[in-house]
């Protein structure tokens, strides 16, 4: 039961959803009887992680609308903020660190790599690495780490901190 519940907290309503993380749960799981809660905080951990990959991506290309969608994603499994704000800063920084290396002149993936992003990452990050300055990029891990220092003093709802983050970061590609 709570592994059921883990996973409704996780996916939400969309039963379709659902069924396609039961369903590979099950496979997991083989031929052992029932699921166990760590079963589901593993698939859980999976889903967290593909939606986080899904936000930085969507930042780094100014996409507003999928940014604010895995935003919503992410507060509705009830994601920490400060995990999200933990993801952002390090991709941020490395794109800024990858940024850095391909203005010198170095080959874009190389640089990616020595930045210290997964190999299987990279194709994505590659096209984000054109779309900011190395000023936006150093003005983006200001605005994140405002947003983190808010997130901890501020009484203003954390979706609404992260919404606002979200539009910041977006709109100061499209002023370049």
């Amino acid at each position: 039961r709570q592994a059921v519940e883990l996973l409704v907290d996780m996916v939400g309503n969309d039963l379709g959803k659902l069924h396609n993380e039961l369903q590979k749960l099950s496979h997991y799981v083989g031929e052992r009887p029932g699921i166990a809660l760590s079963d589901a905080e593993e698939a859980v951990a999976d889903l967290l992680l593909s939606t986080v990959f899904d936000l930085t991506d969507a930042l780094g290309l100014a996409r507003l609308d999928a940014t604010l969608l895995s935003l919503r994603k992410l507060h509705e499994s009830k994601t920490a903020e400060q995990k999200t704000m933990w993801f952002l800063t390090d991709h941020f920084r490395k794109l800024l660190l990858a940024r850095e290396a391909t203005d010198r002149g170095k080959d874009p993936e190389r640089a990616c790599l020595e930045a210290g992003m997964r190999k299987g990452m990279i194709w994505k990050v590659k096209r984000q690495l054109p779309m900011r300055s190395q000023a936006q990029l150093r003005r983006a891990l200001v605005r994140i780490a405002e947003t983190d220092d808010a997130l901890r003093r501020s009484r203003v709802p954390a979706h609404l901190l992260l919404d606002r983050l979200a539009m910041d970061l977006c709109e100061d590609i499209r002023r370049r």
